[in-house]
């Protein structure tokens, strides 16, 4: 998107291509997203159980720490990383205190350190 002058007005004008291209990728990726919630959701739309939670949780910590591999001075993002970390920690502690089975296979498929 960019700014053309015309006469006294300015005109907004849109990259259709790299519009089009970017809401594809998005799609992709909730499409991505869907089937990594589904190996833990108990039903079919399930989003709010804690392993679905945590499912998702993962997946914007593992985009946030690529972008703090890069960015190391945003400390807002780092702060946003961070608050993720402690949802996710206390999710994985309350799958723990209710179903432990549960909580090791979750652990283990997301390749989450438990202690």
């Amino acid at each position: 998107m960019h700014c053309v002058k015309t006469g006294v007005d300015y005109v907004l004008v849109f990259n259709i291509a790299s519009f089009y291209k970017r809401n594809m990728e998005d799609m992709e990726d909730m499409e991505e997203k869907k089937l990594k919630v589904a190996k833990f959701a108990r039903k079919d739309s399930d989003t709010g159980s804690p392993e679905a939670q945590i499912c998702l949780l993962t997946e914007r910590i593992k985009h946030l720490t690529g972008h703090m591999q890069g960015h190391k001075k945003d400390l807002h993002s780092r702060r946003g990383l961070l608050m993720l970390v402690s949802k996710r920690k206390k999710l994985m502690q309350y799958l723990a205190r209710k179903d432990y089975k549960k909580y090791e296979e979750v652990s283990t498929a997301l390749n989450i350190r438990h202690g």
